[in-house]
């Protein structure tokens, strides 16, 4: 398969999976309650090697939402993101990758100011990728990681230009992956797993894991 074909599979792939770890979206129900997701889930899976017949029991399991209706979908993502995520004065599973460091690393967690939140936020405004104008948010949330894997995937694909003040290198992506991503990813999606029933989020994160595998 060209290259270019390879990191546009890869995109697919980041950008499917950013849309399961940020606040559920009136789109992300509507192709849950339609069958849209789950054929997306598992042919973009496939595209990327992913083993087939796991794909299969996954795709399955969010098959269950079909038929419910987008809003009640809707409302029960966004019951358990808010329960995962956001929790009620304390998180249940934090989607900061600086946050899971320090914890490693046997420090206070601290959002935006850690080490790894620091040194995230350095590599994406290096490549010229920043928060959205009038927002303050932690650029090393699960979804912004993803997002800005996506980034990088098209930018190998040729498919985006980089913005003029960008340094966008060409083993960004690869140390991107091994420097930030997978370790943080990989029990992050694996503390997802053990924590959810519900199988857009448990589907969700058993691709995550197998995409950091």
């Amino acid at each position: 398969m060209p290259d270019t074909a390879c990191w546009m599979n890869k995109a697919a792939l980041y950008e499917l999976l950013a849309s399961a770890f940020c606040y559920p979206s009136e789109e992300v129900a509507s192709a849950l309650a339609s069958g849209e997701f789950a054929e997306a889930f598992q042919e973009i899976g496939a595209a990327n090697g992913v083993d087939e017949r796991h794909l299969e029991e996954r795709a399955e399991a969010l098959r269950a939402y079909v038929g419910r209706g987008a809003d009640a979908v809707l409302h029960a993502l966004r019951r358990e993101h808010t329960r995962l995520f956001i929790g009620h004065g304390s998180t249940l599973i934090s989607p900061y990758a600086g946050v899971w460091d320090s914890v490693a690393k046997g420090k206070k967690p601290m959002l935006m100011v850690g080490a790894e939140s620091m040194a995230i936020e350095r590599f994406m405004r290096r490549c010229g990728v920043g928060q959205p104008e009038g927002t303050n948010e932690p650029l090393d949330h699960a979804a912004t990681l993803l997002e800005f894997m996506y980034y990088l995937c098209l930018v190998k694909a040729d498919a985006v230009k980089p913005s003029a003040h960008a340094d966008v290198r060409d083993g960004d992506y690869r140390a991107f992956f091994d420097e930030h991503l997978a370790k943080f990813a990989a029990p992050f999606a694996d503390e997802v797993m053990r924590q959810t029933t519900e199988p857009f989020f448990a589907s969700s994160a058993w691709l995550l894991r197998e995409l950091v595998a």
